[in-house]
């Protein structure tokens, strides 16, 4: 719409290829002859991932798309700047120790291979647990998953949280792990969790081949397994929790990481391109 309100008043435009948004109407005939017809129109293109730029790509191949992450509030996820009723910190404490996933319970999330990686971590760490913060429809799914595995003591759903409990489940976590899919052309386009996690000092778990790749560096402040692989997954989570020395350095270059991302530094991306369409 906004590409044919261009074609009579002569404005210039920028289109921002968000995940599942920018891809999945690419495959449905009719959305696809508009879609292509925009962006080969549009004046500037920019992805939040170069994941999210590669299967537009895979489409349209003759696109120039620049990239653009996302960015974080990094003061906004400090744990000083909050302030924890008393029974949530109890009911934290109480769940110590933890991993952390927070997301939608939807398909794309991953939580099938999550939730078989930590079958296998389990055996090995007895105390652990795993909390997941997210709602969604693969909810009855997931926790008929947990009962086959029988570790419906030690895997915990929250949804629905205040903001400060969830930054202190963030900062209380032994380390983030989320598992994003590429399902059909359903994508993740970015993943910010993997940032808010970072700017708690959490060491993360990720997936090759998704928005998560822009979202965590490799070998810096987690580790990027190949999606869909809950036994490779399962490896780097023990082998971070094995580590005190590689979670430490970790966890330290995750604040590094998030301070670098920063919405001060994605706005003047932004303000560059928008000149550059001018």
């Amino acid at each position: 719409l906004a590409v044919l309100a261009s074609v009579g008043l002569k404005n210039k435009v920028v289109i921002t290829l968000i995940g599942t948004g920018a891809v999945k109407p690419l495959y449905q005939p009719i959305k696809r002859i508009l879609l292509k017809w925009a962006y080969r129109r549009a004046d500037k293109l920019v992805a939040v991932s170069r994941n999210t730029r590669a299967e537009v790509l895979r489409v349209v191949p003759d696109l120039e798309i620049e990239v653009i992450n996302h960015g974080v509030d990094f003061e906004k996820f400090q744990i000083t700047n909050h302030k924890l009723q008393t029974n949530s910190k109890s009911q934290i404490t109480n769940l110590k120790p933890y991993i952390l996933s927070v997301g939608a319970l939807k398909k794309r999330k991953g939580y099938k291979y999550s939730l078989r990686a930590f079958s296998e971590v389990a055996a090995g760490f007895p105390n652990l647990k795993y909390v997941i913060v997210g709602q969604g429809p693969e909810r009855e799914a997931l926790k008929l998953q947990v009962t086959s595995y029988k570790l419906q003591d030690r895997i915990v759903f929250f949804d629905g949280l205040p903001e400060e409990d969830l930054i202190a489940l963030y900062h209380n976590a032994e380390l983030f792990i989320l598992l994003p899919q590429d399902v059909g052309w359903d994508i993740e386009g970015f993943g910010l969790v993997f940032l808010e996690a970072a700017a708690c000092g959490l060491p993360v778990v990720a997936t090759l081949g998704t928005g998560a790749a822009d979202a965590v560096r490799d070998g810096y402040n987690g580790l990027l397994v190949p999606a869909a692989d809950g036994a490779k997954a399962a490896q780097a989570v023990i082998k971070i929790l094995s580590a005190p020395e590689l979670r430490n350095s970790f966890s330290e270059n995750s604040f590094k990481f998030a301070k670098m991302m920063s919405w001060e530094k994605a706005a003047q991306n932004y303000l560059g391109a928008y000149k550059a369409a001018s």
